[in-house]
């Protein structure tokens, strides 16, 4: 049903497992004595069982949702290495719970009814693996990595068991703090944020475009920064377009929303797009709090927004040229907008939220019904200090009026490049690429677009849902937080423990909205950057993660230990679960690579012809990314060597430049590589091309 298992980045990730051993040995010796000696073992071992099922965990840089090595196949030794670490993981912490292990058990049953637990159980496994071609495999692998991650749990109480008060009270009191006053704790974990997703978009992302939306975000946002809406068509059009791109009227254009394209201009113009979806993520995390801190209290507000700054979905979105991060801070800013003027603050506040809702629909217009549906009927809610209809009738009035701010330049836009105010670019490309109809909400049998590796029944109807839901739920529980006991388990506990306040039931809802309405969307949105379509739940969930953390603070005598909990996964997560996710997954992601550049200084491109042979994605779409956007600049000029027809085009269009052939990384198996060349201005490129001395 699904693609095949994807083949893990084996030359990248053994190094990382032996070095993970490596650290987690050194921490348990130097952890040997002492108060913390025990809880040193303990983190050691979770931290060295986390490693070991990344390590059997295929995921690699292909378009494929990761899933646990099948146990039928061939192990490699680090891969050996790995089951034998979680095998003595599992030996250590069974034959502990044999001798001592009554009171964590007790702990459990004292605060949760058979039945609940028997939920939560249901809960860890079924959320521990996604949907396989065969139903045996399913089922097997559900075993196993749900088998795995209760390993991880059980680990991580057995570290708290130990853990010396007092280093539990000083996790508490991290995130304690009056209620009065400027905060300077999330400043400083937004300032993380920033820092840790611009290295990630440097050294690992390369700051080049890795999936096709993000290579025509760049070359809309170029475009903007020129003062333009289009670009002239080029000469020889197949050699030169790129993926959701569209023709029409003598006009070349990006098929997207212009939203996110106006933002990611401001970088273009500094030629620094790389670094404005880490600037974003930074102030997420400052909105996060501010939301936070006025629904609940300032520590709830602190943790909240820690668990975002370090989580690896947003961070790995933040190191992207995706348009996600930027619909979350506008979603922020709307949610933000209405609760100051719910506990009266200047209706301007309402100005703000209704143009921000309106920037979303402007962004991503699926994700702005979302954010104007969820935060304008919040308005309308009686409660704060707008319990009069008459009040909350006019605060819907003003949010609208700020909404229409924005939200009409997406019908200015439409009625530019379509002609219709009601057509959008990616319906118009989506009409004529795939079929009338085939990227439209509902169901049906002639929705989607045929990737059957990924969208696995014709049409849309309920066993899409269904399918859709579980793939993304899947990734949710991975990405969200990172941890080796999966994200979600501590929401779902939240859930069974106790009885949810209505600022909870709202968080709830927000995000059963978002997963409600994609519903009628074809389409999960594929293994890139996580469950992406539905990224809007991700400030839902982790502020329900920190309720329910503090919720368990309560519950428990021991005060701080679930706080501590949080950190100790955390660091888990930053040194082990990140790198391996960035250096497997998006490192070259796609086969990407941003060498052509450097091939160009070496060997001396100038105002040429470069002639990318291979295929379009990733070969041409990795050169192209370095075309000026005027194609007749003195530069070099990439164009896709498709066949000998095209190839005759572009060399009578440019027949005053020298040509140069390379080949991408399909071909190389790694850098982009000169195959000949410079040929004469006007002189025949022979076919076959022969082999460079």
């Amino acid at each position: 049903m699904l693609a095949p298992l994807a083949t893990p980045n084996t030359a990248v990730v053994a190094p990382l497992f032996w070095a993970a051993l490596t650290v987690a040995g050194l921490g348990a010796l130097l952890l040997q004595r002492g108060e913390g000696a025990r809880t040193g073992r303990w983190l050691a071992l979770l931290a060295a069982g986390t490693a070991a099922m990344l390590q059997l965990t295929a995921a690699g840089p292909l378009i494929r949702y990761q899933h646990f090595l099948p146990l039928a196949r061939g192990w490699t030794p680090t891969q050996a290495a790995a089951l034998a670490v979680l095998g003595l993981q599992a030996v250590l912490v069974v034959g502990w719970l044999a001798r001592r292990g009554t009171g964590l058990l007790g702990w459990a049953r004292a605060r949760w009814s058979g039945g609940r637990l028997a939920l939560l159980g249901l809960a860890l496994v079924g959320m521990s693996a996604t949907l396989s071609a065969s139903p045996r495999v399913f089922g097997q692998e559900l075993l196993l990595a749900g088998l795995a991650q209760l390993l991880q749990l059980v680990t991580l109480g057995l570290a708290l068991e130990a853990l010396p008060a007092a280093w539990a009270a000083r996790a508490a009191a991290w995130f304690d703090g009056a209620d009065a006053g400027h905060d300077p704790v999330p400043l400083l974990m937004a300032a993380f944020s920033v820092v840790l997703a611009a290295l990630l978009a440097l050294l690992v992302y390369e700051r080049h475009p890795h999936i096709p939306d993000e290579a025509a975000y760049l070359l809309q946002a170029r475009t903007f920064a020129r003062g333009a809406l289009t670009l002239p068509t080029p000469p020889a059009l197949p050699a030169f377009d790129v993926d959701i791109t569209l023709s029409d009227h003598g006009r070349w254009f990006s098929a997207f929303p212009p939203g996110w394209p106006a933002i990611l201009a401001l970088g273009a113009l500094v030629r620094a797009e790389w670094l404005v979806n880490p600037l974003l993520g930074g102030l997420n995390v400052l909105l996060a709090y501010a939301v936070t801190r006025r629904l609940y209290d300032r520590r709830t507000a602190r943790l909240a927004a820690f668990l975002l700054a370090a989580s690896p979905w947003h961070l790995f979105l933040a190191m992207s040229y995706m348009s996600q991060t930027v619909t979350l801070t506008v979603g922020l800013l709307a949610a933000l907008g209405v609760i100051r003027w719910r506990q009266g603050d200047s209706p301007a506040w309402l100005v703000l939220a209704g143009a921000a809702a309106g920037w979303a629909g402007l962004t991503r217009p699926l994700d702005g019904v979302l954010v104007a549906g969820a935060t304008g009927l919040w308005l309308l809610v009686p409660g704060d200090r707008v319990a009069a209809l008459r009040a909350r009738l006019t605060g819907a009035v003003v949010y609208g009026l700020g909404m229409g701010l924005t939200g009409t330049l997406t019908l200015l836009y439409n009625r530019a490049l379509t002609g219709s105010p009601l057509k959008f670019p990616v319906m118009l490309w989506s009409d004529r690429v795939y079929g009338p109809g085939k990227n439209a909400l509902g169901f049906g049998p002639d929705r989607g677009f045929g990737w059957t590796s990924l969208d696995p029944f014709p049409g849309h109807g309920w066993k899409d849902v269904l399918v859709n839901a579980n793939l993304n739920t899947f990734q949710v529980n991975t990405e969200l937080l990172g941890w080796g006991t999966g994200s979600l388990l501590v929401v779902v506990a939240y859930l069974l423990l106790r009885r949810l306040e209505h600022r909870d039931l709202g968080l709830l809802l927000a995000a059963f909205l978002v997963v409600g309405l994609h519903a009628f969307y074809w389409f999960s949105g594929g293994p890139d950057f996580g469950a992406r379509y539905w990224f809007l739940v991700i400030y839902p969930l982790v502020a329900l993660a920190a309720r329910a953390v503090l919720a368990f603070e309560e519950a428990t005598p021991l005060r701080g230990r679930p706080l501590a909990a949080v950190l100790l996964l955390t660091a888990v997560t930053l040194l082990v679960f990140v790198p391996w996710r960035a250096l497997d997954k998006y490192w070259h992601y796609r086969r990407m690579r941003p060498g052509v550049a450097a091939l160009a200084d070496s060997a001396g491109f100038g105002r040429s012809l470069v002639l990318v042979q291979g295929i379009r994605f990733p070969d041409y779409a990795g050169a192209a990314t370095f075309n000026p956007l005027d194609l007749h600049a003195d530069q070099p000029l990439y164009a896709f060597d498709a066949d000998s027809t095209l190839r005759a085009e572009v060399l009578a269009a440019y027949p005053d430049r020298p040509v140069w052939v390379i080949e991408g990384p399909s071909r190389t198996g790694g850098p982009y590589r000169v195959v000949a060349g410079p040929f004469p201005p006007g002189a025949p490129v022979p076919t076959p091309i022969p082999p460079r001395p």
